[in-house]
């Protein structure tokens, strides 16, 4: 389905949370983020790091590996404090 829409214009999905993730869930994000496509597709999600730090969570897992073989980047939100943003 995913692969359908994102033929027709680009895609962006972006889910939260993912710190809640289980490995079903975050097996099938990891073949969305491998599949070799010609689609312009990308793939957002939000969690919170130090609910996944541990390298048993699976959530962890997938962003270590995916970062390591370039299929991902983690970007990190800069804090403002008050009055200086």
């Amino acid at each position: 389905m995913l692969e359908a829409l994102a033929a027709e214009r680009p895609l962006l999905l972006i889910l939260k949370d993912l710190h809640w993730a289980d490995y079903p869930t975050v097996d099938l994000l990891s073949a969305f983020c491998r599949r070799r496509s010609a689609t312009k597709r990308m793939l957002m999600v939000t969690y919170r790091i130090e609910e996944i730090s541990s390298s048993r969570r699976p959530m962890w897992q997938m962003a270590h590996d995916l970062a390591v073989r370039k299929y991902a980047m983690r970007l990190t939100p800069a804090l403002c404090r008050v009055g200086h943003c």
